[in-house]
């Protein structure tokens, strides 16, 4: 057993790696996805590692149900859109959060990402003010 006395840029992707792994078993036993949420912050002492759950089929019935009041066409699921080097596909909506748009990658990577911004790369007409 290895004894980390403080995090590096090595070590702590290897501890981020594990840590991930154990989560995605879990989750896999109750049917949840699971992803990382945002970048990896280190210090010296700390390591933070946020990890999003999801219940599966629950985004994509809030992006039905949502969708046309967060200003989205009700026919957007499962359309695709191009960022850099990869395609992402609309897979579901969680509402009033910041980054509310449920979106899978080619590689089966969960991302999710701001309604402008989605809304911007898929030439929709721009989204109703959050009130």
């Amino acid at each position: 057993m290895t004894v980390i006395k403080r995090f590096d840029d090595c070590n702590s992707k290897d501890v981020v790696g594990i840590v991930f792994a154990a989560a995605q078993k879990a989750a896999a036993e109750y049917g949840l996805e699971i992803g990382m949420q945002g970048r990896l912050n280190f210090s010296r002492a700390d390591l933070t590692i946020r990890l999003s759950v999801t219940a599966p089929g629950a985004a994509r019935a809030d992006y039905l149900e949502f969708a046309e009041f967060r200003g989205l066409p009700k026919d957007g699921l499962d359309k695709t859109f191009r960022n850099g080097r990869h395609v992402y596909k609309i897979s579901g909506l969680k509402p009033h959060h910041k980054f509310e748009v449920v979106t899978t990658r080619e590689d089966g990577q969960r991302y999710d990402w701001r309604l402008a911004d989605v809304v911007r790369l898929m030439n929709w007409k721009k989204p109703p003010a959050k009130r």
